[in-house]
């Protein structure tokens, strides 16, 4: 006869409670922090913003942000300069940007902070990370990353501070009305680009300006001449590292948010070779589309790029009430500068690649870009089921706007529709030849003008001397 082993009442009850909410003792480990008691209606975001380009109050844009009444501000990088162009900065320069931003009267962010329910929470860029464009090889990661934390307010117990990358997750609110943030770090892990930039070498402020430049034209070069896709060594290169795919991959699936947004610090969908973007990690940017395409209610979220506008996967017009089934990004960076600030020529190139641009109604008309400084919002009906997406101008009006989209409701791409999302355009030839002769003409001019300073610090050496002989 077989015999049953009998289990007592007590044992049945604490597997089925152990059973039933396993998945959000699960979520309370992968999340970083959760606010279930708070229904969130309005955020606002930026990036790009330089102590230096703050002289006065009214180049301070906090107060228009603080206007909006958001419950949190997210940083999506760059939230602080050195005060000197190219070179590394060090760990110590990091921290007084950091301490000036927080406590300086006139920049105004201080005062900000107050107003915020929720605080900050936000991922860095590279010019918060201590170099222009780097990425892996940055020495000293951990302290810069302990920096960076400080400033958030980041709480020295928070798991935060264990992980190698400033990567975090954080849900707001209780479902049917939940929202879940990700905040992605596109910069520790991240290998050098197929031709590597020099953004970051030592050479001064125009140097380093014309440096910037130059990497941008080698990144273009890379994508006419199809060099991802031919070489070994230049394909097989990562933005994300193992541990933060990992991680990336438990979030979405134990997800039980009905909004989500994801926080990117470069762009996902630009088709512009020249500044960085995840285009130019073609199999990453694939395998992150693929997450991200059975989010419902997603907004992917950048900065980085010195203006703002709306990019999408469909590029059809979208307005109000319209629904594409696509994935929508919004960037909004220069909070404190943008590209109007730049030559003619980088406001030229950034009109001649829009195909990634969604046409917006109901605004200006034409593609959803905009040139000045700005930031932006994101506000949620969750009685009517409904986000919207705003970008801002440095007083607050709207310039850009998605439109209403459904809270709730996921794209409708499939794993082939992914594959189809526009690329990264290495056409326009023409364009980049007059870029390269403009960049030469310049790059001439500045090693001419160091060459003759050089040759006067000389010649005023050689006077010295003779002037302590006699």
């Amino acid at each position: 006869m077989r015999i049953v082993p009998r289990v007592s009442n007590i044992k049945v009850c604490l597997c089925l409670f152990v059973l039933n909410f396993l998945p959000y003792i699960s979520l309370s480990i992968i999340h970083d922090e959760s606010f279930p008691n708070i229904t969130i209606t309005t955020l606002a975001f930026g990036s790009c913003h330089n102590n230096k380009r703050v002289k006065s109050s009214a180049d301070s844009i906090w107060s228009a942000i603080a206007n909006q009444n958001p419950s949190i501000f997210l940083w999506t990088g760059d939230s602080i300069y050195a005060p000197e162009k190219g070179g590394v900065a060090s760990i110590s320069t990091l921290a007084k940007e950091y301490d000036k931003t927080l406590t300086n009267e006139t920049i105004g962010y201080g005062r900000f902070l107050s107003t915020l329910p929720l605080g900050v929470l936000g991922t860095w860029d590279d010019h918060d990370y201590g170099a222009n464009d780097a990425g892996k090889e940055l020495a000293d990661k951990a302290q810069r990353q302990d920096a960076f934390l400080n400033f958030l307010g980041v709480p020295a117990t928070s798991i935060q501070r264990k992980r190698d990358g400033v990567y975090s997750s954080t849900t707001i609110g209780t479902p049917p009305n939940q929202l879940l943030i990700i905040l992605l770090d596109t910069r520790s892990h991240r290998d050098r680009h197929c031709i590597p930039s020099i953004a970051s070498l030592p050479l001064g402020s125009l140097g380093g300006t014309l440096a910037a430049i130059i990497s941008c034209m080698a990144r273009w070069f890379s994508v006419s001449f199809q060099l991802n896709k031919y070489l070994p060594f230049c394909r097989e290169k990562h933005i994300l590292s193992s541990q933060q795919w990992q991680w990336i991959e438990e979030v979405i699936s134990t997800s039980t948010a009905q909004a989500h947004i994801v926080v990117s610090s470069v762009q996902l969908l630009t088709t512009n070779p020249a500044p960085e973007s995840w285009g130019h990690f073609d199999e990453e940017r694939n395998r992150l589309l693929n997450l991200l395409r059975r989010l419902p209610g997603l907004v992917v979220i950048s900065g980085d790029v010195h203006h703002a506008e709306i990019l999408t996967t469909n590029t059809e017009k979208i307005g109000e009430s319209e629904e594409k089934g696509d994935i929508i990004e919004v960037t909004s960076s220069g909070l404190t500068h943008s590209v109007k600030d730049l030559t003619v020529l980088a406001e030229w190139q950034l009109k001649a690649f829009d195909a990634h641009r969604a046409t917006v109604k109901n605004m200006d008309g034409g593609k959803a870009v905009f040139l000045g400084k700005n930031y932006g919002t994101l506000h949620f009906d969750w009685e009517r089921h409904e986000l919207r997406a705003d970008v801002h101008d440095h007083t607050g009006k709207v310039v850009l706007s998605t439109g209403k989209r459904k809270i709730g409701r996921a794209s409708s791409l499939t794993e082939h529709d992914v594959d189809r999302v526009l690329k990264l355009d290495g056409g326009k030839f023409a364009f980049f030849i007059v870029s390269s002769l403009f960049l030469f003409f310049v790059s001439v001019f500045y090693v001419a003008t160091c060459k003759k300073k050089l040759q006067l610090l000389i010649q005023g050496g050689k006077d010295k001397n003779k002037n302590k002989v006699n």
